[in-house]
């Protein structure tokens, strides 16, 4: 569990503990790593680490009913990325019933045509999205809006593209309210696209784990191919990131595994926050 410093002036109540992690789509040729074996890892590591809300990527329809049904504590919203219902990966937002109210939410496209149900942008090899949603913090009455993203592997144009339009996207739905973006952004922090994500003239953010005085913990790489990259070739390619609305306490790469195995081929990258 992440718990806050007690001399923070926070107690843990008014905290959200944030997460986004891939958890890699149910693929048949991934033998021993098949979703049919994680599905119960995945769901358990919402409550080991005692999370609030979440942005999933690469979630088949059938993985977010397993999820769905294991996390009974959790509503979730988002939609497929093929026809905007049920076909195709989602970038699903997974959130506590009992802590969180979705007060409206959408998703678009990361292409010339954000409003059109499957269409690939730019060079991007395949289709992508960003989901997001306005959220109330049922017990402060606060509310904030996350957005849910998964950039493109292939095309360096698609992922420079992608995030000058979630940019502007924000800027104009969420008009200046706390803000948190999750993702797998295939990047790293050298790229082109993040530097803009934290240094634009339209709406900057802050990656979490740089946030003056906060607390980091785990390694510096997310994904690792179920332990297949070797560990001086990984690299930190998940991120969370904030703007000015938000607080960060604690940031934390969980490098977990249940029965000696990992969950999924990325690991989640949590932080726990504070709505100003």
């Amino acid at each position: 569990m992440l718990i806050i410093n007690s001399g923070s002036g926070y107690s843990e109540g008014d905290s959200l503990k944030v997460m986004t992690f891939n958890i890699r789509y149910d693929a048949s040729s991934d033998g021993e790593n098949r979703w049919i074996y994680r599905k119960d890892a995945v769901s358990g590591v919402f409550s080991k680490f005692d999370i609030d809300i979440a942005g999933l990527q690469e979630a088949l329809f059938n993985q977010v009913k397993d999820l769905g049904e294991r996390l009974p504590d959790y509503n979730w919203y988002g939609a497929g990325r093929d026809d905007g219902k049920n076909e195709g990966e989602f970038s699903v937002i997974f959130y506590k019933k009992d802590k969180l109210k979705l007060i409206r939410g959408d998703t678009f496209w990361l292409s010339e045509y954000p409003d059109s149900s499957g269409s690939v942008g730019w060079d991007a090899a395949i289709t992508r999205i960003c989901t997001w949603g306005e959220f109330i913090d049922i017990n402060s009455g606060k509310t904030f809006f996350y957005f849910n993203t998964h950039l493109d592997h292939i095309g360096e144009t698609a992922r420079e593209k992608s995030t000058e339009l979630i940019l502007s996207k924000i800027k104009i739905i969420a008009l200046g309210a706390p803000v948190i973006l999750t993702g797998d952004f295939n990047l790293n922090r050298s790229s082109v696209p993040y530097k803009y994500i934290t240094s634009n003239n339209i709406f900057p953010l802050q990656d979490a784990q740089f946030v003056k005085g906060v607390k980091n913990s785990g390694p510096d790489w997310t994904f690792h191919g179920f332990d297949s990259v070797e560990e001086s070739k990984r690299e930190k390619i998940d991120f969370i990131f904030i703007n000015s609305g938000i607080s960060v306490i604690r940031h934390s790469i969980l490098n977990y595994k249940l029965n000696r195995k990992y969950p999924s081929d990325h690991l989640p990258v949590a932080a726990e926050v504070i709505l100003r």
